[in-house]
């Protein structure tokens, strides 16, 4: 048997060390949605602070010149 890092989860948990281990997939899939979550919440962030802008557009009530901003 190899020899174990202390302090890690597999010096601590021994052979259920396993349990506690991320699918590759898994950990690309988290890492993703971690990326998604903070591009999404800039870009809430950015529609909030402009909100008067945005209900304007789509309440049909947007100037004509709407388009070029």
């Amino acid at each position: 048997m190899g020899q174990r890092a202390a302090g890690s989860f597999g010096a601590v948990l021994g052979a259920d060390a396993w349990l506690f281990q991320v699918p590759a997939d898994l950990e690309v899939l988290l890492s993703n949605l971690s990326d998604f979550t903070k591009v999404f919440k800039q870009h809430w962030d950015d529609v909030k602070k402009n909100s008067q802008h945005y209900e304007r557009i789509f309440s049909g009530d947007a100037p004509s010149d709407a388009a070029s901003e």
